[in-house]
């Protein structure tokens, strides 16, 4: 299903929350829109202090300024991070920013990509899979396993052993004795894991995807 869009408050607001979180991936808007911001910020206190006569005023503007960019500096080279995940590069990638000319297109170029479709190995497609949540940033690779499969109704089914090679030789008419009921492997999905608290699995085992059923505003 595809997820709703992002809007800008949205967008601003999970880009600082996630000022240090390199794991999982990020859309398109979860890049832009805070670059915009930035720009606009530089741009305004650019325009304040051209317009103020004061120089005490200008300096203290100018310090504003600088401070508001270097916390910022973290958050953007995280979120670049997240978007090179979100098309399945490793966030090692981040380093062609350094070649001249060739390298800023380039990276320009990734961070106006579309990520890849469905599930790769950084997470799911924050664009179709699983809650509106594009990072994933509730990764917490020390919770406990869940016992049991999640949650859910699933079909049963009956188990029926081969015969061996001592049964083989009874009577064509006598029936063969039917096992257990066993429970399928669930489908990937997600599914409850505690507490106000989702779990993604693949199909096959838990992953360390974790989103929250009743996130904090």
């Amino acid at each position: 299903m595809e997820a709703k869009p992002m809007g800008p408050v949205e967008a601003i607001a999970l880009f600082y929350k996630n000022y240090a979180v390199f794991s999982g991936r990020a859309r398109r808007a979860e890049y832009w829109w805070p670059m915009l911001f930035i720009f606009l910020v530089y741009f305004v206190d650019l325009l304040l202090i051209e317009m103020v006569a004061d120089p005490d005023v200008q300096v203290l503007i100018a310090m504003i300024l600088l401070g508001f960019l270097i916390l910022s500096i973290l958050p953007c080279w995280a979120v670049v991070i997240r978007r090179l995940h979100d098309m399945n590069y490793s966030g090692w990638m981040i380093w062609i920013y350094f070649v001249p000319i060739a390298g800023s297109i380039a990276l320009l170029v990734m961070m106006s990509s579309r990520g890849t479709m469905g599930p790769n190995r950084f997470g799911p497609d924050p664009l179709t899979d699983g809650p509106n949540n594009s990072t994933f940033e509730q990764l917490k690779p020390s919770l406990p396993e869940p016992s049991g499969y999640p949650q859910a109704t699933f079909p049963s089914y009956v188990v029926t052993p081969q015969p061996s090679v001592a049964e083989s030789s009874l009577s064509a008419t006598t029936p063969p004795k039917a096992g257990p009921t066993q429970p399928p492997s669930p489908p990937a999905g997600w599914y409850p894991a505690g507490p106000n608290e989702m779990r993604w699995w693949d199909g096959s085992g838990w992953t360390d995807h974790i989103y929250p059923t009743n996130p904090e505003a």
